[in-house]
């Protein structure tokens, strides 16, 4: 399902405060509200009305919106939701670093990723980052009731689509921090000596790395391991976007898209 462009989804909402506000925003439960209270945090505004359509019909309340990882910290921050739903590509900071900011400013929510990244590392550090659950926007609109009542529960929410990508390279060796850095400046075409220069180390010790890479992700050459990377989520796609023209022009973007 197409959660942009659904067009059952496309219901009136609340009129917002100028600052995106919703009028309900920290009104708390009251009488007879015993449904959770759910923050969506998406940068495409008709996902965000859409999901609150379908939390409303059910009986569950749209508590705060917000269209960046910033926003989302904030709102989560003011209103204390039951529920928090963010897409892992959202702008500025990004959804790693918003689920990071929750642990601390409030630590009772529940978030539950919700997003088109299906790579094995991007499920795993959203884990560890603190998700509850985790949900690929090709998800019907009842997995979405689902996984937002089994946490409202207190239970997680891990479907067998992510649960089987996870378990899929379950037991290989993880890449160090520093070949994250390495394999990241490889998407972004840098060369090794490029690579070395970037990173303060010789083109010696990059090459080492690069044939480590290779050797983790099993793959045979640069380009795999690029297109490996992405597709797990090792690194993100907004790298590729933000060092356009150059990882963009090596065919890299012709074999691998992200399902947005």
């Amino acid at each position: 399902m197409n959660w942009g462009a659904h067009p059952s989804f496309l219901t009136a909402t609340p009129q917002r405060h100028r600052d995106g506000r919703l009028p309900t925003e920290g009104a708390g439960r009251g009488p007879g509200r015993g449904g959770p209270r759910v923050v969506v945090a998406d940068e495409q505004a008709v996902v965000r009305i859409g999901l609150g359509a379908l939390l409303a019909s059910q009986g569950m309340e749209l508590a705060g919106e917000a269209g960046t990882a910033e926003q989302a910290v904030e709102v989560v921050r003011r209103i204390r939701p039951d529920v928090v739903m963010l897409d892992l590509q959202l702008p500025e900071r990004g959804g790693f670093w918003a689920l990071a900011q929750f642990r601390a400013v409030a630590p009772s929510v529940r978030p539950l990723v919700f997003t088109a990244s299906d790579g094995d590392e991007a499920i795993r550090q959203a884990l560890e980052a603190g998700a509850r659950g985790y949900l690929l926007k090709t998800a019907g609109p009842e997995a979405v009731l689902d996984a937002v009542r089994a946490l409202q529960s207190g239970l997680r929410f891990l479907p067998q689509p992510v649960a089987a990508r996870m378990a899929e390279h379950l037991g290989r060796p993880q890449l160090s921090p520093r070949e994250h850095d390495v394999v990241a400046l490889m998407v972004a075409g840098l060369t090794n000596r490029e690579i070395g220069a970037r990173l303060h180390i010789t083109e010696g010790t990059a090459k080492l790395h690069v044939s480590r890479i290779l050797g983790k992700l099993c793959v045979r050459d640069r380009t795999a391991a690029v297109t490996a990377a992405l597709r797990r989520g090792i690194v993100p796609w907004s790298c590729v976007e933000r060092s356009a023209p150059d990882a963009m022009s090596n065919g890299i973007a012709q074999h691998i898209s992200p399902a947005r």
